[in-house]
């Protein structure tokens, strides 16, 4: 029996790190079909706002607490570490992020990513699903800027604040 290999693409930190992370996530997927990634670790930390890519772009959350013990196991634990070798890896970028192309192959059996991913060379060939000024993502943007932002310049406060003004004209266009 052929044994499937799974990657998992652990998300952490705030906005601008899922965003790499989900993008480096997209890269593995184009290689291996089985590729997912994990919220898991936002939700054990509650680091900054938590997972924001779902309201910000509708990517639903997905843990699994089998691979958050995984996970730790292969961190802390070092002889079973050591047991699970043949099994499973973790793979772990550096920081400042260094690019390895070797991260993009297919890996086997159960592979976990760590890391932030932090260069565009990770999912150079996968820009175009990853562009933030496509319509959908604009149009979410947008709703969003007249939810939070809005109602803030309309505050006498804010009104004083030139640059709230200034954003207000570009999305109003006046």
């Amino acid at each position: 029996m052929e044994r499937r290999n799974k990657e998992i693409v652990f998300l952490q930190g705030g906005l601008g790190n899922q965003m790499f992370q989900y993008a480096f996530y997209l890269a593995k997927k184009h290689t291996n079909m089985d590729a997912v990634y994990d919220t898991g670790l936002l939700r054990l930390y509650r680091q900054h706002n938590g997972y924001e890519l779902e309201h910000l772009f509708d990517i639903t959350s997905k843990v699994s607490l089998i691979n958050l013990l995984l996970l730790w196991l292969l961190k802390k634990k070092k002889f079973i570490s050591k047991v699970l070798k043949p099994w499973m890896s973790l793979l772990t970028d550096s920081i400042p992020s260094m690019f390895v192309p070797s991260y993009l192959n297919l890996h086997k059996g159960l592979t976990f990513y760590y890391g932030y991913w932090q260069t565009e060379k990770y999912f150079f060939d996968v820009k175009d699903e990853i562009n933030p000024l496509s319509i959908p993502y604009c149009k979410k943007l947008f709703m969003i800027i007249n939810k939070y932002i809005l109602p803030t310049i309309r505050n006498k406060n804010a009104r004083k604040n030139l640059k709230y003004v200034k954003i207000l004209r570009i999305i109003h266009g006046n």
